[in-house]
């Protein structure tokens, strides 16, 4: 009898154990296809003002970009939009009632002629901030495109016309990049790679980029260009005023009407730093994490995901060293995604364990803002 039992306990060891190798080896081929083919936005000499499929009515680009207390921010992303080689462009900022110096420093920017400030105090009942400052913006924008931006971007001088010539090669009415993001801290460290890792590691984006369906969306509200007709058929952010998901629920609207969107990636053309510490991430984090997935289930299950297959193979080893090899899996795991995003590979492996507790922390604490409402951003309550 006993020996009937511990056949059974190794058979089922030895049926765990193929099934951690089955998941571990999808999800390696999965970041392997990410690398070989996820769009790219190329470093190239694109000075085209109307490139293919544009006419010359709908060439003009409106760059809307909010911005509340942006101080640090203002000069860097305004700099870059004025040196971009697409020259037929036009920036409206709306200044979101900032109580730093961002107005004070935009206003040195006034003097251009395809620059316009505006200055929003009220908001809007029903509306979250971001989404009404961006929708103050569109009511004076006259552009073709439109280009939605956050201020912490930095971007090459082609950047702009390089996404609009990937987003019209591929016949897309809308694009959205994920920009590289530059991490100095040990906080952003611990935190920033875990939202690069979960999307291109996990998910296939050329099956996103093909899928009609609104379920199968992927975003990155920090670039986001689009055709006008294309965003007033998806119902603007008219439709999404209350969401803290804007992105994300932007682009299902998109594939809600039809319009064929694309997800590409920076590389070193768009760039972003998030987050400055390990405590602005958790608030950043915090206020939409747990809201993005939006299924109470589905948050569970993905908690135990991330216990089951990347945390408990470190523990399993010290019982049999078989599991090395799911560890080796894993590490490769990080190894390929790291490569994808230019992220620093030594430090993505010395601190798989430390960020999987980040990561629980992180939906925990989500989880707790989302249920009590007491999310805030930049001094607002985010319910």
């Amino acid at each position: 009898m006993r020996v009937q039992i511990y056949e059974a306990i190794i058979r089922m060891e030895d049926y765990i154990f193929g099934l951690y190798v089955g998941v571990q080896v999808a999800l390696n081929v999965i970041a392997i296809l990410n690398m070989v083919s996820a769009p790219r936005l190329m470093v190239g000499d694109k000075l085209r003002n109307a490139p293919c499929g544009l006419g010359n009515d709908d060439a003009l680009i409106s760059v809307i970009l909010p911005m509340r207390d942006e101080a640090k921010n203002v000069c860097g992303i305004m700099d870059d939009l004025l040196a971009q080689s697409y020259k037929n462009i036009e920036i409206i900022v709306v200044n979101d009632d900032s109580k730093d110096a961002t107005r004070n420093l935009l206003g040195q920017y006034s003097r251009f002629e395809n620059v316009r400030i505006i200055d929003k105090q009220i908001l809007a009942g029903g509306w979250l901030g971001k989404n009404h400052a961006i929708w103050t913006g569109l009511q004076q924008a006259k552009g073709g495109v439109l280009l939605f931006l956050d201020a912490d971007v930095r971007m090459r001088p082609t950047a702009v016309a390089e996404a609009l010539e990937l987003m019209l090669r591929n016949k897309a009415q809308a694009l959205t990049c994920f920009p590289r993001q530059i991490m100095k801290s040990g906080g952003e460290k611990l935190t920033i790679p875990l939202m690069t890792w979960s999307h291109i590691g996990f998910i296939p984006l050329a099956f996103i980029n093909e899928s009609g369906q609104a379920r199968n969306s992927l975003a990155n509200g920090q670039f986001i260009m689009c055709e006008k007709d294309a965003y007033v058929k998806a119902g603007g952010h008219e439709l999404i005023r209350a969401s803290v998901s804007d992105d994300i629920d932007l682009i299902r609207n998109f594939k809600k009407a039809g319009a064929k969107v694309l997800v590409c990636l920076g590389n070193e053309l768009v760039v972003c730093r998030m987050y400055s510490s390990y405590k602005e991430a958790r608030i950043g984090f915090g206020r939409s994490l747990y809201r993005t997935i939006g299924d109470a289930r589905i948050f569970l299950i993905y908690l135990a995901l991330v216990i089951s297959l990347f945390i408990l193979p470190f523990i399993f080893v010290f019982f049999d060293i078989k599991w090395l090899i799911i560890i080796g899996m894993i590490m490769l795991h990080r190894v390929i995604t790291s490569i994808i995003y230019r992220q620093n590979i030594f430090w993505n492996t010395l601190l798989h364990l430390p960020q999987m507790f980040v990561q629980i922390d992180l939906a925990l604490y989500s989880l707790y803002l989302s249920k009590t409402n007491k999310a805030k951003w930049k001094g607002r309550i985010v319910s």
